[in-house]
């Protein structure tokens, strides 16, 4: 089972694309890092993932349910 699937989440800041098309799944049961170096936009992604941030196109989805959107209380 999927339990959190990022697909095509791009985000921008003005004119600087941090995040480009990101696609990635982990399924139940796996433990997955996230590694890179300091301003390397993994907190974005991360705030993204828990409501924190809009990504500017893309989607989240969390045990199959669309999340991007949602405030975090909701996720």
């Amino acid at each position: 089972m999927t339990l959190l699937k990022i697909n095509a989440v791009s985000k921008t800041f003005g004119g600087l694309r941090a995040l480009d098309g990101i696609c990635f799944a982990v399924q139940r049961g796996e433990i997955v890092g996230l590694m890179g170096a300091n301003g390397a936009v993994k907190t974005t992604l991360f705030s993204i993932v828990a409501g924190h941030t809009m990504p500017s196109s893309g989607d989240a989805f969390f045990k199959g349910q669309r999340i991007t959107n949602l405030r975090p209380d909701q996720i």
